[in-house]
């Protein structure tokens, strides 16, 4: 059995102390962080008799935080735990060897789990590396109970945190994130990694071309310290941040009608549930079925009937808003202003219900009223249209005058024959508004100077006064008619002539009187030739013969006729 070389050279040396004993044989001083085991009585702590070099396994018996991080195959030591120790780590030089000894220039850190990218590429080793960022509470206690916080590489995380915490912009607002969420290595300003998607309210709309600070703004820390305020924001609701311009009106759930494309860019509303009367106009009668196009739509509506007018700033809008005062703001006075200078003024309300505009509130009663025309006889139910429907379809109210001729001009069928100079024709000196015929019949025709007598008493007025206008059309004609008996017996005079004077008239009444054509006692001696004794009981055809006309008619003869015996009795 082999004697170990340590034990012979205790055996050989005498006199001197066992510190002294081992200092001779030891190849140096031990580094500052090893002194406690300086002495001949400590090798074995490192070392292993009869075994050149460190034993790394009692290197770990001491070093527990980095056997640790080899157990659990993190950091750098994890990825050379095939290498001795004493490779990078030497000692026996002296109190202030350095035991961490490598080319930071040339030192691969990816290989510690943490790769440098960006501004820390250029980063002194110390600027991270330093007791005050060890935050490994295993690394920090033994280190510390070593005095060997400052020289050592271990215990920092690779949280941003943990270097950057004394210039943290957020006052510690993002605490449990990652900077790198937001941040990159080579550019802390602008985030450029933060999207706003990742978090509990992501951008829409315009939403996403606002600057952060019009909803971001900056606070003061308690310490004094400004900031801008990222985390803790009310945002549940849009009035979090936007004033209400309904004054709550509508609720607070703003989505229900706004989308963040725009605050002019309504959603389709679901009409159920949405109280138009909140607008300060109530849809009620046929407002309450229209469809919200029919007021909202762009472009505005213009016609004849609607016209509409949207306030400036909101024509953009989904639903547009209408400059509404009255009626006449959206709809198209029908009446041209008949009722602008009326004391209530163009009130449509005063004859028309948002109901329909027909029918009308303005009945006969108000007419009679209210108006210089009662509504009397036929008038009464005389549609309101036959008056006040003008050529063109619209309505006319204000009629500067109330005679018949203002709407029966077109059915007068006397044209001008009662016209005063003026033009004027007083229709109810023979008319009344109970019809047409009432007055005719009770008219005293005695006033014309032509009493109607015998048969012309019943006589129907047309076969006196119906008469050939020169286009061949029948016209009443009452005025300039002759009284005489032939303008209307021309047609069945029976005498062709015989009595006619000089001028052409024939005194028919001389014989014939207006109960009937036929005479009943005619006196024979207002003749020529009066009738005495035998030919007073003659009849009278046998003196008076038939004879036909040239135009082939038949008629008695009278006139001429001879009065000598021979002219009836021959000479025989």
């Amino acid at each position: 059995m082999r004697t170990p070389l340590l034990l012979l050279v205790l055996v050989a040396v005498s006199g001197p102390s066992l510190t002294a004993q081992g200092q001779l044989i030891s190849p140096g001083e031990l580094s500052r962080a090893h002194r406690d085991l300086e002495g001949i009585r400590n090798c074995t702590q490192c070392h292993r008799l009869g075994q050149r070099g460190i034993d790394a396994v009692r290197c770990l018996d001491c070093h527990t935080p980095l056997q640790q991080r080899l157990d659990a195959g993190t950091g750098y030591h994890a990825t050379v735990a095939d290498q001795p120790c004493s490779d990078c780590h030497k000692e026996h030089f002296g109190r202030e060897f350095d035991l961490v000894r490598f080319d930071t220039d040339t030192f691969d850190h990816e290989r510690t789990g943490f790769a440098l990218t960006g501004a820390h590429v250029t980063t002194d080793c110390q600027s991270c590396h330093t007791p005050d960022f060890i935050t490994d509470p295993d690394v920090r206690r033994f280190k510390g109970e070593h005095d060997a916080l400052d020289r050592t590489y271990l215990g920092l995380t690779t949280r941003c945190q943990t270097c950057h915490a004394a210039e943290d912009p957020h006052v510690g607002q993002f605490a449990d994130a990652s900077c790198e969420t937001c941040h990159r290595t080579d550019e802390w300003d602008g985030a450029a990694r933060f999207t706003h998607d990742d978090t509990a309210f992501p951008l829409t709309g315009q939403h996403r071309s606002l600057d952060c600070a019009t909803c971001h703004d900056t606070a003061t820390d308690p310490d004094g310290s400004r900031f801008v305020r990222y985390a803790g924001l009310t945002f549940a609701q849009c009035s979090s941040c936007h004033t209400d311009p309904h004054a709550g009106a509508f609720g607070a759930t703003c989505s229900r009608c706004h989308s963040t494309q725009g605050w002019s860019q309504l959603v389709a509303l679901d009409r159920s549930s949405f109280d138009h009367a909140a607008t300060g106009f109530p849809l009620i009668g046929a407002h309450a079925t229209l469809d919200c196009s029919s007021c909202h739509a762009t472009p505005a509506r213009a016609d004849g009937r609607i016209r509409l007018t949207f306030i400036a700033a909101t024509r953009d809008h989904t639903y547009p808003r209408l400059q509404v005062e009255d009626c006449l703001s959206c709809h198209v006075d029908q009446h041209a202003g008949t009722f602008r200078d009326r004391p209530e003024g163009a009130v449509c309300g005063n004859c028309h219900t948002q109901d329909g505009w027909r029918p009308v509130t303005f009945g006969i009663a108000r007419h009679n009223a209210t108006t210089d025309f009662p509504l009397t006889g036929s008038h009464l139910a005389t549609p309101c249209a036959s008056c006040h429907r003008t050529e063109d379809g619209g309505f006319r109210f204000e009629i500067d005058t109330s005679t018949c001729a203002t709407c029966h001009r077109d059915d007068n069928p006397h044209g001008l024959q009662f016209a005063d100079a003026d033009g004027h024709t007083a229709c109810a000196d023979c008319h009344g508004t109970d019809g047409w015929t009432l007055a005719a019949a009770a008219f005293d025709h005695d006033q014309t100077g032509f009493p109607l007598t015998g048969a012309h008493a019943t006589t129907a007025c047309a076969d006196c006064h119906r008469t050939a206008a020169p286009d061949s059309t029948l016209v009443d004609t009452y005025r300039g008619l002759s009284t005489d008996c032939a303008t209307c017996h021309a047609a069945d005079a029976p005498h062709q002539g015989q009595f006619a004077d000089d001028d052409g008239h024939t005194a028919c009444s001389a014989c014939h009187g207006t109960t009937s054509f036929r005479i009943a006692a005619f006196d024979h001696a207002q003749t020529r030739f009066p009738l005495v004794g035998a030919h007073e009981s003659v009849a009278c055809q046998q003196c008076h013969p038939t004879e036909t006309a040239p135009d082939g008619a038949s008629f008695v003869r009278y006139v001429p006729l001879g009065t000598n015996c021979i002219d009836c009795h021959g000479e025989g």
